[in-house]
């Protein structure tokens, strides 16, 4: 039986070489540091749907196949296709593609999410873990921004934009500096963000919103745990 998307769902589709790329640096997103990610929307529930999502995946895709990713509005536990009513039944089309089911609020933080990976690694990294030289996975990656764009429902909500959803934690000048030293002595100064398509405070389930602290030029994002009034992850974020 040929798969029939649903009407409101839209395609992405992945070369082969692409497909092994971002195969592999999605397993990295358990290997960095979270709290880059979480600013991004990670939360257990993205986590263990990409994790399965990772795990549905063959080792590699014939030179004439494709991943077809189907990207659809409603919320799915099972990447799948038989966890649709309207796919096919078995895992690989007539074509010889394989067909995996993502809901929309994860495929538009994922390209976001593998880029703060390759970040966090660094180039070195990334290619002893992957295999795949950085230049490569830029590449990849560039192409796979594609997958938030056409048909997107959802957005970044209005807040200061900047170059990186990576901060850098180490201050360039005396004005940053103080701006630090400011707001670590009064980190209630600084106003709670949301994160990518509305995933307001419940991203996180231990409780941490993301906060904000803009001092003249000076943009400061950090963690805040309402309930025990911990403060944490202070990180410099650099204008576009």
């Amino acid at each position: 039986m040929e798969m029939v998307p649903d009407q409101s769902d839209r395609e992405f589709v992945l070369t082969p070489k692409s497909f092994n790329i971002i195969r592999q640096l999605l397993w990295q997103l358990d290997e960095v540091r979270p709290e880059p990610l979480i600013q991004l929307g990670w939360n257990t529930e993205t986590r263990d749907f990409l994790m399965r999502l990772a795990r549905s995946m063959p080792g590699a895709l014939g030179p004439e196949s494709r991943a077809r990713i189907i990207i659809v509005p409603e919320e799915i536990f099972d990447p799948m296709p038989q966890g649709r009513t309207t796919a096919a039944a078995g895992r690989i089309d007539p074509t010889g593609d394989i067909v995996r089911y993502v809901p929309e609020y994860i495929a538009n933080i994922w390209p976001a999410l593998l880029d703060a990976a390759l970040h966090a690694l660094g180039d070195s990294e990334a290619l002893y873990r992957t295999g795949c030289p950085a230049d490569d996975i830029r590449d990849a990656l560039a192409e796979f921004q594609d997958i938030t764009q056409q048909g997107a429902t959802g957005g970044m909500p209005e807040r200061v934009p900047v170059k990186h959803p990576m901060g850098r934690i180490t201050p360039n000048n005396s004005t940053e500096q103080g701006a630090l030293d400011s707001i670590k002595s009064h980190p209630d100064r600084g106003e709670e963000v949301p994160v990518v398509m509305g995933i307001m405070n419940s991203f996180m389930n231990d409780g941490w919103v993301r906060m904000e602290y803009v001092e003249e030029a000076v943009i400061i994002r950090y963690l805040y745990h309402p309930r025990t009034g911990i403060y944490s992850s202070f990180e410099f974020m650099d204008r576009e």
